[in-house]
């Protein structure tokens, strides 16, 4: 009987024990884990003088540095994250910042600035360079940005706010810790309390919210320790955004493009002019550059400005790289001596001439040109408004692997972007349109809606030109009377002609015009010595359906390439749709 006993109880004892492991893990299966997360790893802190970084809704996975109690970003950070307006010039060693009337300048290693020959001092070091990046001090970006910030200790890690207006927020009921990801054993990045505020950024569940704290650590809450989410607006009154004055004209452009070669062709401009009607200004073609200096040839002309003026047409001089494709322009544009040698040369000569404005075409630029030009473009616009001269600059139609142009920078401080919304189809690989609807669609479709440039500063550039396409069979082989040519039967070559000429050639030949719908244009085919010739003709049907995509787009007006190339109706065209 006892030994019955013994084992009822020996059994019931392992039963208990049982239970209370199985209870114990329960217990510790649901609840929260206590563990807490490494905060230097968090913030990728391996330095004490490094400092992490969070802006706004993000925690970066660079740091900044601290040194005698002043925060320090690199360059590209503060670029990509912050502000594009600061250019490091690398040659020279020079932090600079472009005011719409003044240029910031600092030397590396320095506590003072210049801004418009007045020096100015502050109570750190500026910028230094270390292991090839240089780091800008905070307080010195937070002059010229729209920012806020605080820094923690434990580990150092600065919190800044660079977006205003609408913000979700939400007070917590009890005290709870907001941990690295969404689950109760997930590493504990902060401890929050009752009534702390936390703003919210993510909705990942029914249970779990993603939000910032106070502190700027970023991570996941549960909801229900949360009182709802409520609208907070978050401003910040300390900060005056610098106006980038523009020059907006108070009628419609008509522009063209005259291309200048040589002296003599200065001469033409009358002739040239009076076959127009409506024009209010020209572009000569007269500014190049010759290297990497900063020096330019000039073909400027006093008579011709003088005839345009008492014309009543304004004369924008173009600065252009295309003639001298040698000239590395990358160098010249990103040499801070260079670059304001070439500003200096072109305000020398649009002073001299008594122009009016300056446009700048600077063509096929390699990626790592591109902060260059935009600080080129800043800086020149600086002296522009100084002189009260009108600043337009060419454009190509934006794409992806242009986008170091960084057309949306260019109209924070140019008077009119001017969209070259032409050359479309130029490969013998690829024939087709110079400028179809569709692409001109699409140029208008990127820089505004894209690129943010208003549409009343800009200016679309129409073809008074087209390719002529030709077909040569291959050995074997004949012309087909289809529709559609198959390339892979020609080889093909191809012409570039004028409006002018490319007319002459339809009625010279007899050619088959087609009205082609879906590029906007007449489509002219013919045959001549064995060979077959395609041209997507620009004309006055083409250039009306251009026009009316710059009067429903409300753009600023237009700019023709070139001069001299038209037929005379096409005026008509354009002063019809270029009416208020």
């Amino acid at each position: 009987m006892k030994k019955k006993r013994l084992t009822m109880v020996l059994i019931l004892s392992i039963i208990a024990i049982v239970l209370i492991f199985v209870l114990v893990k329960l217990v510790s299966h649901f609840s929260p884990g206590k563990d807490r997360m490494d905060l230097r790893t968090y913030f990728n802190i391996s330095e004490d003088d490094q400092v992490g970084i969070v802006i706004q809704d993000s925690k970066l996975d660079t740091t900044g540095l601290i040194r005698n109690g002043q925060i320090y970003i690199d360059y590209d950070t503060v670029r990509e994250e912050l502000n594009t307006g600061f250019y490091w010039d690398t040659k020279e060693n020079l932090l600079l910042y472009a005011l719409p009337q003044s240029l910031v300048s600092v030397q590396a290693d320095e506590s003072d600035y210049n801004e418009a020959k007045e020096k100015k001092e502050v109570p750190y070091k500026i910028f230094f360079v270390n292991n090839d990046k240089a780091y800008i001090a905070l307080d010195f970006i937070k002059e010229f940005t729209n920012i806020k910030y605080d820094l923690y200790e434990n580990p150092y890690h600065v919190q800044i706010i660079n977006k205003w207006g609408q913000s979700s927020v939400a007070t917590l009921k009890k005290n709870d810790s907001i941990r690295l990801k969404a689950g109760i054993k997930s590493e504990i990045l902060t401890d929050v309390n009752a009534n702390d505020k936390v703003t919210f950024l993510d909705d990942l569940d029914k249970d779990w919210a993603c939000v910032r704290s106070a502190d700027g650590f970023i991570g996941y809450i549960k909801k229900k320790s949360l009182n709802e989410f409520t609208d907070e607006v978050i401003t910040n009154e300390d900060f005056v955004e610098p106006e980038y004055t523009n020059i907006q004209k108070n009628y419609k452009l008509n522009i063209a493009w005259n291309q200048i070669f040589n002296s003599t062709a200065n001469s033409y401009i009358q002739r040239l002019v009076a076959g127009t009607k409506g024009l209010n200004t020209v572009i000569p073609s007269w500014f190049r550059t010759v290297d990497t200096e900063g020096n330019i040839s000039s073909l400027a002309d006093s008579s011709y400005v003088s005839y345009c003026h008492n014309n009543n047409i304004e004369v924008w001089g173009m600065v252009t790289n295309v003639d001298n494709p040698d000239v590395d322009m990358t160098l010249l544009l990103s040499v801070t001596s260079s670059r304001q040698q070439l500003i200096n040369k072109i305000m020398a000569q649009a002073i001299e001439y008594n122009l009016d404005g300056i446009n700048v075409d600077i063509e096929s630029l390699s990626a790592d040109a591109g902060r260059g030009y935009i600080e080129f473009i800043r800086e020149l616009s600086i002296k522009c408004r100084q002189n009260g001269l009108v600043l337009s600059v060419c454009d190509y139609t934006p794409f992806d692997f242009n986008s170091f142009y960084d057309v949306k920078s260019q109209a924070e401080v140019a008077d009119y972007i001017m969209l070259m919304a032409y050359d479309e189809h130029y490969s013998v690989e690829n024939p087709g349109s110079v400028a179809s609807v569709s692409f001109v669609e699409t140029g208008i479709n990127a820089m505004i809606n894209d690129n943010c440039v208003p549409s009343n500063k800009l200016v679309l550039g129409l073809p008074f030109y087209t390719r002529n396409w030709c077909y040569t069979p291959k050995e074997g082989g004949g012309i087909s009377q289809s529709a559609e040519l198959n390339k892979e039967d020609y080889d093909i070559s191809v012409e570039t002609v004028s409006m002018k000429e490319s007319l002459s050639l339809v009625s010279e030949n007899n050619a088959n015009v087609v009205w082609e719908e879906s590029c906007g244009q007449n489509k002219a085919r013919y045959s001549l010595n064995g060979s077959v010739y395609e041209m997507w003709l620009e004309d006055a049907n083409s250039i009306e359906e251009k026009m009316k995509r710059v009067k429903s787009n409300s753009l600023a007006g237009v700019s023709v390439w070139k001069l001299g190339n038209e037929n005379e109706d096409i005026w008509d065209v354009i002063t019809k749709y270029l009416k208020e």
